[in-house]
């Protein structure tokens, strides 16, 4: 079944991951960078997310999850590592109207992360629908090769030129 892209505007927004480990790490990072109010659940934690913790950028439960841990999330990340775990926080999710991505398991969940390119405020995301993450993340690394690093200066660039554009036209009308 084809995926529909989209990017989301998390800032503000609770968002539950259950898993303390590099991908939850990773995860993690991307979310906290998005302004989304992160809350981990595991009982290990990876020293990323203490470093992250300790700088009061998101919260963190040092225990297994459990159903009220995801009560009022807007988005559930399940990165237990235990796939009966992940897969019961995601029929949890299913069951509340929420979206699960499930790490190592894509179709047990209901949407996917992509492999994304940065050049702020460029972004470029790359999905093999859960096929392959390896090899979305070689096409990320080929498209990056191709994109170059001045994409993000580009763009503010035609951003500011818009913005004038709009502008004259707004006090021509």
């Amino acid at each position: 079944m084809p995926l529909y892209p989209l990017f989301l505007d998390l800032r503000g927004l609770p968002i539950t991951v259950a898993g303390a480990g590099p991908i939850a790490a990773r995860r993690v990072a991307a979310l906290v960078e998005a302004g989304a109010l992160v809350t981990v659940v595991a009982p290990d934690i990876a020293p990323a997310l203490l470093a992250l913790a300790a700088q009061k950028r998101l919260r963190l439960l040092r225990r297994r999850w459990n159903p009220a841990d995801s009560a009022k999330a807007r988005l559930v990340f399940a990165c237990t590592g235990v796939p009966a775990t992940d897969r019961r926080i995601a029929a949890n999710a299913r069951r509340r109207g929420v979206w699960c991505n499930v790490a190592g398991e894509a179709a047990a969940g209901s949407f996917h992360v992509p492999a994304v390119l940065r050049r702020d405020p460029v972004q470029i995301a790359v999905s093999t629908g859960g096929c392959s993450p390896a090899f979305a993340k070689r096409l990320r690394e080929r498209i990056a090769r191709a994109v170059g690093t001045d994409a993000g200066k580009t763009a503010r660039s035609l951003g500011a030129d818009r913005a004038r554009s709009l502008a004259r036209k707004r006090r021509a009308d």
